[in-house]
């Protein structure tokens, strides 16, 4: 999977899927940016870029047991949907049309 469809940025190359960690804090998540819905489900999206289904397996071990797990992922649930607002965002986005709006006054 290229993030935002950019081909320089392969997810497979990124340090977290090619390098061995000592240790993973409990609760830990790992966050990845993978593009806009124009991007990924638009007319032109290219599946073999963006695909909107993809798996990721992975692989750790502890003491003397070794676990793999592979996580199917499918993004086709998110067509047509939108993210969550941040009314401190919305705030602030009105509060620069009202300063834009008096600049102009």
């Amino acid at each position: 999977f290229y993030q935002f469809g950019e081909k320089d940025k392969n997810l497979k190359d990124a340090v977290a899927f090619n390098t061995v960690m000592d240790s993973f804090a409990p609760n830990s998540e790992l966050l990845f940016g993978l593009g806009q819905g124009w991007v990924i489900f638009g007319k032109d999206a290219e599946q073999s870029v963006t695909p909107s289904q993809f798996t990721i397996t992975a692989t750790y071990s502890f003491a003397d047991t070794s676990v793999t797990e592979r996580n199917n992922i499918d993004l086709r649930a998110f067509v047509g949907s939108e993210g969550e607002k941040d009314p401190l965002i919305e705030e602030l986005e009105n509060v620069r049309k009202e300063i834009s709006k008096l600049s102009k006054a």
